[in-house]
């Protein structure tokens, strides 16, 4: 059985072989695993069986989900907590500008755009400049 295929049932049936774990808490934390990390799991229906649903793990995302996740706690070791959540919002927005980045990281311009230049420097991120042309038409 590989864990991208696990149904609902048996699931339930792991939990009480662990120790009774209740089938409304493995539902709960299910619903929290599906909710929180919608790159690692999401539910789709069972073709099989149409009145249950398969909780399908994405292995890749789990993988990329602990090298962010490693990287992230190196970049708050050597650059600080600030850093470290930059470099978070950024692996999860992909492309922001900084004015965006000091928003979300509730940080000032000046303190965010020293973050950036220390990730930028280590070559953590790479920083593209971008130029808008805006016409008076």
């Amino acid at each position: 059985m590989f864990l991208s295929q696990l149904l609902d049932s048996q699931v339930m049936q792991m939990g009480k072989s662990l120790g009774g774990i209740s089938t409304g808490d493995i539902s709960s934390m299910l619903d929290s695993l599906q909710n929180d990390t919608p790159a690692i799991m999401h539910v789709q229906p069972d073709p099989d069986n149409g009145a249950q649903n398969k909780n399908v793990l994405n292995i890749q995302g789990i993988i990329n989900e602990g090298r962010i996740r490693s990287i992230q706690s190196v970049i708050e070791a050597k650059f600080g907590i600030g850093s470290a959540r930059v470099f978070r919002l950024l692996c999860e927005h992909k492309h922001l500008l900084e004015s965006e980045v000091a928003e979300l990281a509730v940080m000032s311009d000046q303190d965010t755009k020293q973050k950036l230049l220390g990730l930028v420097t280590a070559n953590y991120v790479r920083y593209t400049v971008c130029f808008f042309c805006c016409s008076s038409d």
